[in-house]
């Protein structure tokens, strides 16, 4: 009986949002290429506040301050906008200069919109400095607060830096709104207040935004874990699905119950119950629901663990729920996510298919191509091992592997690269246990250069002695082919590596 059980279904809100959220992570890249062009754009503008900020400040001149309502400024970005007294541009948002040489000579009065930004940006900095340490380590200092509590501390601290220290940005957005013209105070508002909107509203109402990522020590008990019960064991499974976090960050949970009491417990990236892809299995593979007998002794569990990250990894870990609970040597299976348990005759218990991805990733020249040898491994000795009498094959008939060679040879694949499908029968052939066929086909089959086939044969026999599987295969090219051995057509074999 399959008693897997599935997550509750999301509404469509948490689902927007957490698109939304995703779509934010991915856009970072893009945001900042956009606000480099647009610096780019506007320097001359941001030079000219630079200037005008950094202009020394004197003291007033009361004549020329009794004046100043008196004297012309305009936009020196749109010469055509011209006012009496001081103000902004309705375009650009940037400060009018006065037209007048002497309201502009050096001796002038100080700038009260100097002062201002100068007063704001010193008060924000002191706030941002405490707020940029919480922040960014917060999660990794003992502070003696709860994680609402830390969240409640950076909105305090936030709030005042935004509201007060960027009020003036926040005014000349909403003229270009206005004035129907975006500028640079249009997106720097925006990206601003979004965030901090978002940051508020999490913080706020954290069942309605994205919640911050739990620790390894607060997953078995701030996140509702997915049951599923099986006699008087109960597996349960802890998923961060919607935390506010970079995928690879996030902390998952393993729990295994009996009698209710824990007898199994481990932290990760990600767990499943059964296998990782269910759509990459082969058409004989056993479906793994909770209860199976995958070792011929008694029911199973099977979980799969992926580490995360780009081409790796996945560990299968299987469990004996019996009488007693048993948690089996993990199989560590790399990137083979097509790895599947099936029967065989004669074997007790089920046979773990998979392959080799530990000797020949990224080899010859990319990971989508490498070669990987194909592994059986079965119950043995209280542990999944290499089953030597399932590896072994027959080996090719007469001239069958110099036949192949000879369709490999004269490839076209030669005048780029390399044909794969010649690293691939190759390795067949040695994870069959006909070790010493391969070296003759590979010798034959060879259409480049001498210098690139004593290159890449070196390094693939290299590769091939890091394999985890390596003492292994060296004990199958001894064993004696048997009934329950696999049966290979070398030559349908060789035509579907030179056609594939």
């Amino acid at each position: 009986m399959d008693t897997t059980t599935t997550p509750a279904p999301k509404s469509g809100f948490k689902k927007l949002l957490f698109f939304l959220k995703l779509l934010e992570i991915r856009l970072r890249f893009v945001a900042i290429l956009v606000v480099t062009a647009l610096v780019v754009g506007y320097w001359d503008n941001i030079k000219n506040y630079y200037d005008k900020w950094t202009r020394p400040a004197v003291a007033p001149d009361p004549l020329v301050s009794a004046a100043s309502g008196d004297i012309e400024f305009y936009c020196p970005m749109h010469p055509e906008v011209v006012q009496l007294g001081p103000g902004v541009c309705p375009y650009c948002g940037m400060a009018l200069e006065p037209m007048d040489i002497v309201a502009s000579s050096p001796d002038d009065q100080a700038d009260p919109e100097y002062i201002s930004m100068r007063n704001r940006f010193w008060l924000s900095a002191i706030l941002s400095a405490p707020l940029l340490i919480v922040a960014m380590f917060g999660h990794r200092m003992t502070l003696p607060i709860s994680t609402a509590a830390l969240n409640w501390l950076e909105l305090l601290l936030a709030a005042p830096v935004v509201l007060w220290g960027g009020w003036p940005f926040f005014e000349r957005f909403w003229s270009s709104l206005i004035n129907r013209s975006p500028n640079m105070f249009t997106l720097i508002a925006l990206g601003v207040g979004a965030a901090y909107g978002y940051s508020a509203a999490a913080t706020l109402a954290p069942g309605v935004a994205l919640a911050d990522c739990v620790t390894v020590e607060q997953v078995f008990k701030s996140i509702k874990p997915e049951r599923t019960p099986f006699k008087d064991y109960e597996i349960r499974l802890y998923h961060q699905a919607d935390c506010d976090d970079e995928p690879e960050s996030r902390i998952a949970g393993l729990e295994i119950l009996k009698a209710g009491k824990r007898v199994y417990v481990q932290t990760g990236y990600s767990f499943a119950l059964g296998y990782p892809l269910d759509q990459d299995q082969p058409p004989d593979s056993v479906k793994p629901a909770t209860g199976v007998d995958f070792t011929g002794t008694g029911p199973g569990l099977l979980v799969s663990e992926c580490s995360g990250g780009a081409h790796c990894c996945y560990t299968f870990h299987v469990f004996q729920l019996g009488d007693s609970f048993k948690a089996l040597p993990a199989i560590p299976l790399l990137d083979a996510d097509e790895s599947a348990f099936v029967r065989r005759p004669d074997v007790k218990g089920l046979v773990l298919a998979t392959a080799d991805y530990s000797a020949f990733a990224y080899f010859p020249t990319d990971f989508a191509g490498s070669p990987a040898g194909r592994v059986f491994l079965s119950f043995r000795d209280g542990k999944f091992e290499p089953d030597m009498a399932l590896m072994k094959a027959g080996a090719p008939k007469g001239d069958e592997v110099m036949r192949c060679a000879a369709l490999f040879k004269p490839s076209r694949e030669w005048k780029a690269s390399q044909p794969m499908g010649m690293w691939y029968y190759a390795t067949d052939l040695i994870y069959s246990g006909n070790a010493a066929q391969a070296w003759k086909f590979l010798d034959a089959a060879w259409g480049g250069s001498a210098a690139d086939k004593n290159r890449y044969l070196d390094d693939y026999q290299r590769r091939l002695k890091k394999s985890a599987y390596y003492p292994e295969l060296m004990q199958l090219q001894k064993v004696p082919l048997s009934n329950a051995g696999q049966k290979i057509d070398w030559t349908k074999q060789c035509f579907e590596y030179m056609h594939g």
